[in-house]
């Protein structure tokens, strides 16, 4: 769920209107509504407002791109442990076919 859909849902169980919201944080509540709908951005300080009139907490995380790539990775080694499994697989076939030729 993103985060202006947590705002929404958090303001109507709160019983506040979006015009309640508004006259609170000192804006019109067509700029309130465009923030809802995400059709303006929202600023970290102004986040912070809302989450304090809705008695709710701002949590933010940095996640590294190394992270990500962590799991491409996974992804890449699982895929190339698939790959070695075959070629032994197709290996240890040549040498019956061999074994058994020699004979």
């Amino acid at each position: 769920m993103n985060i202006l859909t947590q705002i929404r849902k958090l303001r109507i169980s709160r019983n506040f209107s979006q015009r309640a919201m508004a006259d609170d944080l000192k804006i019109g509540q067509s700029q309130y509504c465009r923030i809802e709908n995400g059709e303006t951005d929202i600023c970290l300080s102004r986040l912070e407002k809302i989450a304090k009139l809705l008695k709710a907490k701002v949590r933010i995380e940095l996640i590294p791109e190394e992270s990500e790539s962590a799991g491409n990775r996974s992804l890449e080694q699982e895929t190339l442990e698939k790959e070695v499994h075959l070629l032994k697989k197709k290996f240890q076939e040549l040498e019956k076919k061999l074994g058994s030729g020699v004979g």
